[in-house]
């Protein structure tokens, strides 16, 4: 989107865009709308043995689609701690569920508000468990270190029965801003009026 906002000018004229998005001259922020969460989802189905995020390594993970925020945050999580998936699945959130579900892959990255109702629907029918980075309010665990190397994003959590049982215990992620922008040409008037 950003890359539409300005390589490509006059394409389109608003977009949505993560705060560890790529900056650009060409635009500018109208507002910051929201948190995206990081949810990593583990098939209880495939994935008993995955406790870490290091575990990931050689599994079947759906990654996000291609060129999405998803797919880039969750490369940039699993080159940080060194983790290589056996398979990456890319294929959309909804098809991620259902994989999850019948157990055709192992884990999945998802990057929703809270909460979202995919993963409500997987919680409730006790198809998943959550993968914590680290222990929730212990300072210097995976998700601080994300903090800490990548400007945008921020040290989160999930807070205990978000998704009425699940997770169980809170679990420490990361989040990035989720942001309005628009061309830096825009009209003035349009943007104060948006």
């Amino acid at each position: 989107n950003m890359q539409l906002i300005g390589e490509r000018r006059g394409e389109v004229d608003l977009a949505f865009v993560q705060g560890d998005a790529s900056p650009s001259t060409y635009a500018r922020l109208i507002t910051v709308l929201y948190d995206e969460v990081l949810h990593i989802l583990v098939s209880n189905e495939t994935g008993r043995d995955i406790r870490t995020v290091y575990d990931l390594q050689g599994k079947r993970v759906a990654l996000g689609t291609t060129g999405s925020g998803t797919r880039d945050l969750s490369q940039r999580v699993l080159s940080h701690f060194g983790v290589e998936v056996g398979e990456d699945l890319i294929i959309s959130p909804s098809e991620a569920a259902a994989a999850l579900a019948d157990g055709s892959i192992d884990a999945a990255f998802l990057l929703s508000a809270i909460p979202s109702s995919l993963i409500a629907d997987l919680a409730r029918e006790d198809k998943i468990s959550f993968l914590s980075l680290g222990d929730a309010g212990e300072a210097g665990d995976e998700a601080h270190a994300l903090e800490l190397v990548f400007p945008g994003m921020q040290e989160d959590i999930i807070p205990r029965s978000t998704y009425v049982r699940w997770p169980r215990e809170a679990v420490d992620t990361v989040s990035v801003p989720a942001m309005l922008v628009a061309r830096e040409d825009l009209d003035e008037e349009l943007v104060r009026t948006i």
